[in-house]
């Protein structure tokens, strides 16, 4: 005889519940995972983001702002219309959902950002799906290509807060992120892109050895390509936490004033460097 419990339901039948109760739960997940499709993120994606060092969630030189939502461009309404032709620049750093967000919240002050898109570049195959980046195997970086207009300034000023808001000295990995897919790497398509990309580098690895900072480790990684075809990602990844604002984002705050040269110290070299003869 099955004993019966005061609520009037057996220690079996309790057990049957809870197993159906499960079963339902699991199927529930699976529908909604399923459901995701292209916009699934990777299985390291999917971990809550593993803090280095402590970040700082203040402002970018004085001028910028935080990135809290994903959401639409925003430009620095004191600034005076750009000079300058429209570029491009194309820049990883780990997973891109929170590249993109940063750099169309972030407010700069030399220039404008007229677009962001999110997507791959860097590898052999052509046309890789999100699904095949993720496995590492097609040596493609995951990227935010960036359309600007303005000077060498303003390209400047983009690669100071692109290295505000991820560590460059974890080769291959941003917190939980681990693969060559998240490699720290600025794509550069012509020999001046090049030269204020290094001398950027240079900067803050100078500032680093003598003033400190809260990376992880001691020197830069980040590795200064040239730039290949880039292949958009899905339509549903492009302006993914704007749609999705409790979506993942491994990115944050490590330095809120740049650590080298100041502004106009930085202008005046690069402005020094373009007058000098070349050989």
């Amino acid at each position: 005889r099955t004993a019966v419990s005061s609520a009037g339901q057996s220690p079996r039948m309790r057990r049957q519940i809870n197993l159906s109760s499960v079963f339902l739960l699991t199927a529930v997940r699976f529908f909604l995972l399923s459901s995701r499709g292209a916009a699934e993120p990777c299985p390291t994606e999917s971990l809550p983001p593993t803090p280095i060092m402590g970040g700082i969630t203040s402002r970018f030189f004085s001028r910028g702002g935080t990135a809290k939502g994903g959401g639409t461009l925003e430009q620095s309404s004191q600034s005076a219309p750009p000079d300058g032709p429209i570029q491009k620049t194309v820049l990883g750093a780990g997973c891109y959902w929170g590249t993109e967000k940063f750099f169309r919240r972030h407010k700069f002050a030399h220039g404008t950002i007229l677009d962001v898109s999110v997507g791959f570049m860097g590898g052999a195959k052509p046309n890789p799906s999100y699904r095949e980046v993720c496995t590492g195997a097609t040596g493609h970086v995951e990227v935010a290509e960036i359309t600007f207009k303005g000077d060498t300034m303003m390209f400047a000023e983009m690669l100071k807060f692109f290295f505000s808001f991820h560590d460059p000295t974890t080769k291959d990995r941003q917190g939980n992120d681990r693969g060559d897919q998240y490699a720290s790497t600025i794509f550069v398509y012509d020999d001046n892109q090049r030269r204020v990309a290094t001398k950027v580098i240079d900067d803050l690895q100078t500032a680093m050895a003598s003033k400190g900072h809260r990376f992880l480790r001691d020197t830069v990684v980040t590795a200064v390509r040239d730039a290949t075809t880039f292949y958009p990602a899905h339509a549903d990844h492009q302006r993914y936490l704007e749609k999705n604002p409790g979506g993942y984002c491994n990115h944050k705050m490590y330095i809120s004033a740049w650590p080298g040269k100041t502004e106009a110290d930085l202008s005046d070299d690069l402005k020094l460097e373009q007058s000098a003869p070349t050989s």
